[in-house]
């Protein structure tokens, strides 16, 4: 059996994997910078057909989802550079470290 750590990296790449093609559209539209967040627009089945600020529609399952996500949910979608930029910065520092 899968430990709880593991079961959210896996929902973590699903959501990615159905993510990207999303965002790729949006790019594609010049809409990037609008697709901020994802509404829940219903569910239907095992699946919540969800909507991006461009009117893009794409299906998640619902196990992706966190509990008590319901229609009319509303997901933030965010690039924090500024989070990124001080990983990446202490994986070059340990990286450095490593190899010098």
């Amino acid at each position: 059996m899968l430990k709880q750590s593991n079961k959210n990296k896996i929902k973590l790449i699903i959501l990615v994997l159905l993510l990207i093609p999303v965002l790729l559209l949006s790019y594609s539209r010049n809409e990037i910078n609008q697709d901020r967040y994802i509404i829940i627009d219903r569910i239907e089945g095992g699946f919540a057909v969800c909507e991006t600020e461009s009117r893009i529609f794409f299906n998640m399952p619902l196990f992706l989802l966190p509990e008590g996500a319901r229609d009319g949910s509303v997901f933030n979608l965010m690039l924090d550079l500024e989070h990124e930029y001080e990983i990446r910065a202490r994986i070059r520092k340990k990286m450095n470290n490593l190899y010098n």
